[in-house]
């Protein structure tokens, strides 16, 4: 029996990854966007948000969501981290956008 080996376990969803983000804040003791002792670092370092959904865009096919439900859910969800690393004091934030999903070889198996 084949299994796929792209499906191990859920993804982290967002709140655990802005989390996570601020407990790395306090283990630098960086406790608010205004500390002295890590505001350099927040200001001069790149933030970078990768492609959110790509999964979910690939696996919304044959089901009952919508593309443009999970579109505002992408947005608001990229918003949230956004929001999260500006509050942080971050100055430079990179949101990367969706590859062409279509010639993904996840998609192009799925639509033979």
């Amino acid at each position: 029996k084949l299994t796929n080996p792209f499906w191990k376990g859920l993804p982290m969803n967002f709140q655990t990854q802005i989390d996570w983000f601020f407990k790395f804040k306090q283990q630098m003791g960086c406790t608010d966007k205004n500390g002295k002792n890590c505001q350099a670092e927040m200001e001069n370092a790149l933030f970078w948000i990768g492609s959110v959904g790509v999964s979910d865009y690939a696996r919304i096919q044959g089901s009952s969501l919508t593309s443009h439900w999970l579109t505002q859910q992408s947005i608001f969800q990229v918003s949230r981290l956004i929001e999260a690393t500006l509050q942080s004091g971050a100055k430079y934030i990179v949101v990367q956008g969706l590859p062409p999903i279509g010639c993904l070889p996840l998609h192009i198996s799925l639509c033979p």
